[in-house]
């Protein structure tokens, strides 16, 4: 348990996947600013 407290590799994981998180929010809100822009 105490070595989940501290690990890198772990850590950087979670990061990682909240840039990507971050980022796919990004695309699918740019998405659906395009497909309003088209139905317009």
């Amino acid at each position: 348990m105490n070595e989940a407290r501290f690990d890198p590799q772990g850590l950087r994981d979670r990061l990682l996947a909240g840039v990507l998180s971050v980022e796919e929010a990004i695309a699918t809100h740019q998405a659906v600013i395009n497909a309003k822009s088209a139905v317009l």
